[in-house]
């Protein structure tokens, strides 16, 4: 091996934090590192009419030294990338690509040279955290929040009804859907169990993981059975890279469609195993207090992700493509699962993030050097405890066990996420709390934020979700799951 020193390395802009790395080693270290290798080879093989380490150097280069060559090349290659990351302290973003069709060959006696590009992570200035204001939304937990959150309880645990026609708000319709490019004949994608939820009057509605306008005007008298044409614009920056930007022709044909009709109270109570309504109200508090909690912490993440990133300069690569669009909406689609979220509503939320701006993409690179940054400068980490524990969290929100969770994200390749989620949660708890908390009630936070003409649109989403959801929604799961521990406790108290 060649000491790092006899590289000489040349390092150049070659776009926003991209880097044009030439590297060239001189013939006395090309000469070594070939005689080396071809006297491992000598020492090693056999051929028969020669010893074992007496095998002349020419039978050895006329059998070996392709082989030797190419391996020669790619340790030099090697060693002379890590010398040059290691002295420009560069951190990649992706493996060097060659500027040429391929990498040289090498000659003996002959300097060897090669030039590679590649995105690195590039420098910026973190703002004075303690000179940024952040609000905490309060809200206090009430009985018309408690009665709503029991409405909702009752619908999910309601029974469903067939229908045949006159779809309405809230109606589930399951059926095959054929994907085609606007304009060809051959689909592209064909789904033979999907799902559409018809949304509440005047809301948008999800399809395909598209958001979608007039969903319920598109199902107006329509029957089960009928094929039902609808025409998707593709968001530019949609994961799939080959219908980015186009135009989708869709060919949904209703197979089933069902209404739900919501439990009694009294239904829901038993079916929960609790002795009187009242203990399923006090369950249903705390459960909407404990998320609540969770929320305002979520919040506070937020605010100082976006306020922060909104005040970084920094330089985006070109080449940071709809890969890192996927990864963000990996985490946007974890945060859901960590809130609790039913999948019909995770996918409906992931969907409207899909439909944001080039900014949007910008804003969670930006992102992610911000965690990368925060994680360092904070020495942060994360363990299998914690990763365990994070896992049974969002299975005791989603009604699952933590097992069938696991194999679930194992299975959609998004179990190394959690740690990540983790962690990156831990830099934006850790940032935030360095800034100037300020306590504001729920709902006048809501209206500021709404009312506030250059908000943000992830600020504004905030508000409407925690407001709204806190006191609307936040226990879907949980309040079953801690009524059913309620209830084998109260058990446990009568039988004693």
């Amino acid at each position: 091996m060649s000491e790092p020193s006899q590289y000489q390395v040349v390092v150049e802009e070659a776009g926003p934090a991209r880097k044009r790395i030439t590297v060239t080693v001189p013939s006395t270290v090309v000469d070594a590192q070939l005689s080396n290798q071809m006297s491992t080879i000598g020492g090693s093989v056999d051929i028969p009419g020669f010893r074992k380490g007496k095998i002349p150097r020419a039978v050895i280069e006329k059998r070996f030294g392709d082989a030797v060559r190419e391996e020669t090349r790619n340790e030099l290659v090697r060693d002379g990338l890590k010398e040059a990351i290691d002295s420009h302290n560069l951190e990649m973003l992706q493996q060097p690509e060659p500027t040429e069709d391929a990498v040289p060959e090498i000659k003996a006696g002959t300097d060897f040279s090669f030039t590679v590009e590649m995105d690195v992570v590039p420098e910026f200035d973190l703002p004075d955290f303690g000179s940024i204001e952040i609000t905490r939304p309060t809200l206090e937990v009430t009985d018309t929040h408690i009665d709503e959150e029991i409405e909702r309880q009752c619908l999910r645990s309601g029974k469903g009804e067939t229908l045949e026609s006159d779809f309405k708000p809230g109606d589930r319709l399951l059926g095959r859907a054929v994907c085609t490019r606007k304009g060809e004949d051959e689909a592209f994608f064909t789904n033979e169990q999907t799902l559409i939820v018809l949304p509440d009057a005047g809301e948008r509605g999800e399809i395909l993981g598209l958001m979608i306008d007039d969903v319920n005007a598109i199902f107006s008298g329509k029957n089960v059975g009928d094929i039902v044409p609808i025409t998707i614009d593709v968001p530019e920056h949609y994961e799939r890279e080959d219908i980015q930007g186009k135009t989708v022709d869709v060919e949904f044909q209703i197979h089933v469609a069902e209404r739900i009709e919501p439990c009694t109270l009294e239904e829901l109570v038993e079916a929960y195993q609790l002795p009187s309504s009242e203990v399923l109200r006090e369950q249903v508090q705390m459960a909407l207090e404990q998320r609540r909690d969770e929320e305002q912490s979520m919040i506070l993440r937020d605010q100082a992700r976006e306020k922060v990133v909104a005040e970084m300069d920094v330089p985006i690569p070109e080449k940071m493509s709809a890969a890192q669009v996927s990864n963000h909406l990996d985490r946007v689609r974890l945060g859901l699962l960590e809130r609790g979220e039913d999948q019909q509503a995770i996918e409906t939320q992931v969907a409207e993030a899909r439909e944001d701006t080039e900014k949007m993409a910008n804003d969670g690179i930006k992102l992610m050097f911000l965690h990368q940054r925060l994680v360092k400068q904070y020495n942060l980490n994360v363990n299998e405890q914690e990763i365990n524990q994070q896992i049974v969290k969002v299975a005791m929100n989603r009604g699952m066990r933590p097992d069938e969770l696991r194999n679930q994200l194992a299975q959609n390749n998004q179990l190394g996420q959690i740690g990540t989620q983790i962690l990156e949660n831990k830099a934006a708890d850790a940032m935030a709390q360095q800034m100037n908390i300020v306590d504001i009630d729920a709902e006048q936070w809501k209206e500021l934020q709404e009312g506030s003409g250059d908000a943000k649109k992830t600020t504004k989403k905030t508000a409407k979700k925690t407001a709204k959801k806190t006191a609307k929604k936040t226990a879907k799961k949980t309040a079953k799951t801690t009524a059913k521990k309620t209830a084998k406790k109260t058990k446990k108290k009568t039988s004693s």
